[in-house]
């Protein structure tokens, strides 16, 4: 089994896309996962997440985020998710032409 709370991660990611955003979950397989946000202006960002054994990826559609918007929160979403786990958290991040790649490694 993992070692990494995807759900708490997917929290904060909800909680600094925007205040008040809602989160839906569902099982795709075993490791992965999509998560819809809904944002208070009825937007919506989905994304997918595939569970490694310390490291999670979440990719998400570039047409959903606009680019100033993600670079700004990757930076507040590393930082709480330190403060949540109290513990240093590497993000990295990667993007083609239609999705940013972000990887959270424990």
């Amino acid at each position: 089994m993992t070692h990494i709370d995807y759900m708490k991660v997917m929290d904060i990611a909800a909680s600094t896309i925007e205040h008040g955003s809602t989160l839906d979950v569902r099982a795709v397989d075993i490791r992965v996962y999509a998560a819809t946000i809904k944002l208070s202006d009825d937007s919506v960002i989905n994304i997918n997440i595939r569970i490694g054994e310390y490291d999670l990826e979440l990719t998400m559609n570039k047409n959903e985020f606009d680019s100033r918007k993600f670079k700004k929160w990757i930076k507040i979403f590393e930082y709480q998710l330190e403060q949540s786990f109290l513990k240093n958290i590497r993000l990295s991040y990667a993007e083609n032409t239609d999705q940013y790649i972000l990887n959270v490694s424990f």
